[in-house]
């Protein structure tokens, strides 16, 4: 499901006028109640500490197997 977002600090934000910024997928309520599920999947299965401890392994695995030592 596409779905589109911008995040920025106020300094931006306060900038952005109505009808300045348009987006084709931007303010659908399925797209956006499907994006909000998804983040919070994310982060209640704890995606993004998963990958950065999956990644740090594979890294050090690609790493032994090419030269022969582990990094940690």
């Amino acid at each position: 499901m596409p779905v589109s977002a911008v995040l920025a600090d106020n300094h931006i934000m306060n900038v952005i006028g109505p009808g300045d910024h348009g987006s084709t997928y931007g303010g659908n309520p399925l797209a956006c109640a499907v994006a909000k599920r998804a983040v919070e999947v994310i982060v209640e299965d704890g995606l993004v500490e998963n990958s950065a401890e999956v990644g740090a392994f594979m890294l050090n695995e690609l790493k032994d197997r090419l030269h022969g030592q582990k990094l940690v």
